[in-house]
């Protein structure tokens, strides 16, 4: 029997790195909001050994990390990704969440285990620290405490979210593993999180995060223009990390200015989190 889940893309504002040498409790604090564009998984146990695909091309080493935390027994699993990979959309978190839920049901086992399997498999392989947790939980959220049973804290909103790719692929890891960039990150997210705990709301996270892409130097040239292009249509920030946007407010105009500048998707706040599929 096949079982199928679906976990949300997820996009940050603005993060501060919180290192820790067991990788449950390492990850991020920061805040975001996640997508109803996402991964879908299906899982099958099946003879031989365990078979990953990404969009039809054998892979996934996060995802097989996190299948092996969670059983011994071979397993098929096949991924497609709603959004493109590395651009800050959060899609190796939602591929490698979706496909541990999926293991975990087909096995019998928590749905905690799968998160945490998830979570750790990121961390390890260093493709992201803070996606799997509110991708497990849906909606906007400020992430208070990192690590695969970091809290989270909802902000109230929903509606309709524009994402657009505007330049090359950003690698996660080699961001993370810059020591001085990380560094910054680390001081200017801490600064970004007092502000949004102190006053929550989605216009913070937004204002917050274009000052932490341009703070911390993240921030591209093409980015920025495609920014500064739909300030009057609504509000707008760059994902991190990936060079992408992430908008809200007039849909029709943001979509039309931000087509100049990339590849553009529409979707909405997904605030049910990562679940099996019928």
């Amino acid at each position: 029997m096949t079982v199928k889940a679906f976990a949300p893309g997820h996009v940050t504002g603005f993060f501060e790195i919180c290192p820790a040498d067991d990788p449950m409790l390492a990850g991020s604090r920061g805040a975001g909001l996640c997508l109803t564009r996402g991964a879908v998984a299906s899982v099958a146990l099946q003879d031989g050994t365990t078979r990953v695909t990404v969009n039809g091309t054998p892979g996934g080493p996060v995802t097989r990390d996190a299948v092996r935390q969670l059983t011994d027994c071979p397993v098929t699993v096949d991924i497609t990704l709603q959004l493109p990979p590395s651009q800050g959309f959060g899609m190796s978190a939602a591929g490698t969440l979706a496909a541990a839920i999926g293991v975990a049901e087909r096995c019998g086992l928590p749905r905690e285990m799968a998160v945490r399997a998830a979570h750790v498999a990121e961390v390890r392989h260093a493709t992201g620290l803070g996606d799997v947790v509110p991708a497990a939980a849906g909606g906007i959220e400020i992430r208070e405490t990192p690590g695969a049973d970091g809290s989270i804290r909802h902000i109230p909103g929903g509606g309709r979210v524009v994402v657009a790719s505007i330049g090359p692929e950003l690698e996660t890891a080699r961001v993370l593993n810059d020591a001085p960039r990380a560094a910054e990150i680390t001081r200017v997210g801490r600064g970004c999180m007092e502000k949004l705990l102190a006053e929550p709301s989605l216009e913070r996270l937004f204002t917050l995060s274009r000052c932490f892409a341009r703070e911390t130097g993240l921030l591209s040239d093409e980015v920025g223009r495609a920014l500064a292009a739909v300030e009057s249509h609504g509000m707008a920030a760059m994902c991190m990390l990936g060079n992408a946007v992430f908008a809200v407010g007039d849909t029709e105009a943001l979509v039309d200015e931000l087509s100049r500048h990339g590849e553009v998707w529409t979707c909405e706040i997904d605030r049910r989190g990562a679940r099996l599929l019928e």
